[in-house]
């Protein structure tokens, strides 16, 4: 029987975990990585939004910053053991 305090109940596991040996540490770097690719990419698509007309490069860097932003969506989902579509 397991015994669960009503004041601290049982959280849940937040990782789909296949394997004991994981390595916090990296995955805390990694994500600290992405959130600052993520953060960087903010900043440059509000600049992208708040002009009125483009270069010929700036579209299509857009169009790369969103393209990564599927590929950082994917990495966590799979950090988290989801299939992502």
């Amino acid at each position: 029987m397991e015994s669960t305090s009503p004041r601290f109940p049982q959280a849940e596991t937040p990782f789909s975990l296949k394997h004991r040996s994981v390595d916090y540490q990296s995955l805390l770097t990694k994500i600290a990585r992405l959130r600052a690719e993520l953060q960087e990419m903010g900043t440059a698509n509000r600049k992208y939004f708040q002009k009125k007309s483009h270069s010929r490069a700036e579209p299509e860097s857009h169009l790369l910053r969103q393209e990564r932003i599927q590929q950082i969506k994917a990495e966590l989902e799979a950090m988290l053991g989801r299939s992502g579509k």
